[in-house]
């Protein structure tokens, strides 16, 4: 288990330390431990935790999913298999991990991540994107948990070069005015107005509409810090619209069925 490029090829440095954060671990014999790891300067890295489930394994403790830090990697030249040395964790997110909502939503967002590979816009800005999104979740209250999620799931359709245009049809490529609502077209990959003759969607494209005022929100909130965004909010009883069309997006751009979504339905 290797680090690999986004040109495919293994990285050939031995010992290297990078910000990453644990998105995936699963056991390995009886006391190791394979790991996922995002990191911010490689992307996905896939890697082995020797002795991390073994009770007094120094590893033990901070190669647990969502611990943050920065990890300290050798991999060996020959086999390209990398191995954490160390991991100086100092982000657990103890909220996300007592809260069944926000938990189910950073699981959401780290198999997202996981299913596109990392996404193709640079691990920089997907490290900072996931991590800082994670920051403001652990802080956030039960009223603003979905506008977190919503603002994640749109921005990491940017950063991944998906991000649907919301001021041009798809279908005609005409400017889609202020106040028109809008649909989401799978075969064209973005929003076609209501109000165009282009917009004659599949009768089950009904359920991927947002109205000219959630169109207008995200617009607008999508422009600010993270921070910032959750202090906005969409209109009224938008929230399931927000969520449905994202939803269908980013299972759509991963080409999979995303489990975390069948796993808690109803939850999120």
């Amino acid at each position: 288990m290797g680090r690999v490029k986004a040109d495919g090829r293994a990285c050939m440095n031995r010992s290297h330390a990078t910000d990453a954060i644990v998105l995936r671990t699963h056991r390995i014999g009886e006391i190791h431990r394979g790991v996922v790891l995002l990191s911010r300067d490689s992307g996905l890295i896939r890697a082995i935790a020797h002795g991390a489930n073994s009770p007094r394994g120094k590893l033990r403790g901070s190669t647990v999913v969502l611990a943050a830090g920065t990890a300290f990697l050798y991999t060996n030249p020959r086999t390209q298999s990398t191995k954490i040395t160390d991991m100086d964790s100092t982000e657990f997110f103890p909220a996300i991990r007592s809260d069944l909502q926000k938990y189910f939503t950073a699981c959401l967002w780290s198999e997202v991540v996981l299913k596109s590979f990392g996404s193709g816009g640079g691990p920089e800005a997907m490290f900072d994107l996931l991590v800082g999104s994670l920051r403001l979740l652990d802080g956030a209250t039960s009223a603003t948990t979905d506008l977190v999620s919503v603002q994640f799931l749109w921005r990491f359709l940017g950063v991944s070069g998906s991000q649907p245009d919301l001021e041009l049809c798809a279908g005609c490529g005409e400017s889609i005015a202020r106040g028109d609502d809008v649909v989401y077209v799978p075969e064209d990959h973005g929003f076609c107005s209501l109000a165009h003759d282009c917009s004659a969607a599949p009768a089950e494209s009904v359920s991927l509409t947002w109205s000219s005022g959630t169109r207008m929100y995200l617009r607008h909130s999508a422009n600010l810090s993270l921070d910032e965004s959750v202090r906005v909010s969409p209109p009224p009883k938008a929230g399931a619209a927000l969520k449905r069309v994202l939803y269908y997006m980013v299972q759509d751009l991963v080409e999979t069925p995303l489990n975390t979504l069948k796993s808690g339905a109803g939850i999120i």
